[in-house]
């Protein structure tokens, strides 16, 4: 409106199809009034938490942590082994928080309605591509929560109240000016 401009980006995609002339907010309010049962999967490596939550409301979850080593960069053959090594405990590490997340999740499949990863993101990536359970669940996703430091139980209890969170953009007024005159 003429006062203040805000762009709403509410936390769950809105579904209904409408056009208002003016503020309508009906569907932002429903939106936010839903009960959605949501999957969130944090993982980094060396650190994972998986969660059911039925709105903010935890369902069942699993928090564990698994040895991968840091990157070696001295050089020669003791490296090549090194890597090897180390690529073998991200393995194994990525199928423990596969199973975990399996475990989890599986009583809650029918009710599933939204699956959110966080954490890095070549980790989630790797986790995606070796974990065939989350590969095949045919749930939408939401926007990944990249800001993840270290997943556990109380970063598992923090990122559903982020994706529960809206953006609110608001355009100043003089921006508006220049956006109109064009």
């Amino acid at each position: 409106g003429p006062p203040r401009r805000l762009l709403i980006r509410p936390p769950l995609p809105i579904t209904d199809r409408f056009v208002a002339s003016g503020y309508d907010v009906e569907a932002l309010r429903r939106c936010l009034q839903q009960k959605a049962t949501i999957a969130t999967v944090l993982v980094r490596l060396g650190r994972f938490a998986v969660g059911a939550w039925c709105g903010e409301k935890l369902l069942s979850s699993k928090t564990s942590t698994g040895l991968v080593h840091g990157r070696h960069r001295k050089g020669g053959s003791s490296q090549r082994r090194f890597e090897r090594h180390r690529q073998q405990q991200s393995h194994d590490f990525l199928d423990r928080a596969c199973g975990h997340a399996r475990d989890v999740l599986e009583p809650h499949l029918a009710e599933l309605d939204y699956l959110v990863y966080g954490g890095g993101r070549d980790t989630i990536r790797s986790l995606r591509k070796q974990c065939p359970f989350l590969s095949r669940l045919a749930v939408p996703e939401l926007p990944p929560l990249l800001a993840i430091p270290d997943p556990r139980r109380s970063v598992l209890e923090d990122a559903i109240v982020e994706v529960w969170s809206s953006a609110v953009t608001e355009w100043p007024a003089a921006h508006r000016a220049a956006v109109t005159s064009d």
